[in-house]
């Protein structure tokens, strides 16, 4: 990254789009990353000015392709690891919830995880019988252990 991060030092424009591929295919490439690599890029790199509004997308990709890009995004973060049926929780995942009705039937109720708390401590979900989640919701904001609760007993997939 560094190397980068020399050659585009004229442009905040080419800088920014071009540190974030660079890191989006660092994880995606699954390089190993140390604990410290996040903490490294966000105070060597200036990585508040382009990447700050793609945080979430990053953090995705950490979870969906590199097992120690998750571990050093966390800990640069302080970021409480949400797991649901051994899955890391991100922005955006939908968590689907089957209610057995009589006669074999059944209803879904959906979960849309929606954001971080700043502190990176606490969960918010949207939750709604609307696939969409555009009607007749409500909102939550949870703890990992209330997530967990919220959660236990219900018959879900991801």
């Amino acid at each position: 990254m560094q190397i980068i991060w020399n050659a585009t030092q004229n442009s905040y424009r080419t800088t920014n789009h071009v540190m974030q591929e660079q890191l989006s295919n660092l994880i995606k490439a699954g390089v190993e990353f140390d604990i410290e690599d996040f903490n490294f890029i966000k105070s060597h790199f200036n990585a508040g000015y382009w990447y700050s509004n793609l945080i979430e997308m990053f953090y995705r990709e950490c979870i969906e392709c590199n097992p120690s890009a998750v571990k050093s995004f966390e800990h640069a973060y302080q970021r409480v690891p949400f797991i649901l049926n051994n899955k890391r929780m991100y922005v955006g995942r939908r968590i689907e919830e089957k209610i057995e009705l009589p006669k074999n039937r059944y209803k879904r109720h959906y979960y849309f995880i929606t954001s971080f708390t700043d502190d990176h401590k606490r969960i918010r979900i949207k939750s709604s019988s609307d696939y969409e989640a555009k009607k007749d919701y409500k909102l939550h904001t949870f703890t990992k252990e209330e997530f967990k609760a919220f959660f236990k007993d219900k018959n879900i997939e991801l």
